[in-house]
């Protein structure tokens, strides 16, 4: 994330200079998701909020749903989980309004770990199996196997648990790897 922030503020910086509301938008939302897990917070959300503001003026859906994902996953780090249920699950209507299937399924992995830390266990389950159906639809091997990691630790089961985490360190997925390991950790305790 932090080799990120340097093309991510250079592509804004571009943006901006070609007055181009749609680039600057997802600039901003990308760097919202850059900055959240090095733990700048504030800055993050000044980002997040710019993406919003800048989708809601240009109508863009897609952006909606982005925005919203980004805010929700930094609600979410902030420990604010019923700010990020909501948002999560305002990213699943843009994205729905969007026709973007892709967007809807991450709202729903994100929606159901949301779900899942709230204690939540059914609705995290429904929210995760709807992730599922999209990626399936779409085939989306990477997301497939990134939502078995949540899918397992949701189980607690350490067999599916290490299988997923095979899965995702062969797709070179280093959070996803991190979410695994931290599943067994959790099913070992």
């Amino acid at each position: 994330f932090r080799e990120a922030l340097m093309p991510f503020e250079q592509a804004l910086r571009l943006a901006e200079a070609n007055d181009g509301d749609g680039r600057i938008g997802w600039s901003h939302a990308f760097l919202c998701f850059a900055l959240r897990p090095l733990g700048r917070f504030d800055e993050a959300r000044a980002h997040g909020l710019r993406a919003l503001e800048l989708a809601k003026t240009t109508r863009d859906h897609r952006l909606v749903a982005m925005g919203e994902q980004a805010l929700g996953r930094l609600a979410h780090a902030e420990g604010d989980l019923d700010a990020a249920t909501a948002a999560q699950r305002r990213a699943q209507t843009a994205a729905a309004l969007a026709k973007a299937p892709r967007l809807a399924g991450i709202a729903s992995c994100n929606l159901g770990e949301t779900l899942e830390h709230r204690g939540d266990v059914e609705g995290a389950r429904e929210a995760l199996a709807r992730g599922r159906a999209v990626f399936a639809s779409i085939h989306d091997d990477f997301h497939l196997a990134r939502l078995a990691v949540h899918e397992a630790r949701l189980s607690m089961q350490a067999p599916a648990l290490l299988e997923a985490l095979e899965a995702v360190v062969d797709l070179d997925d280093l959070e996803g790897e991190l979410e695994a390991r931290d599943g067994l950790v959790r099913a070992a305790m």
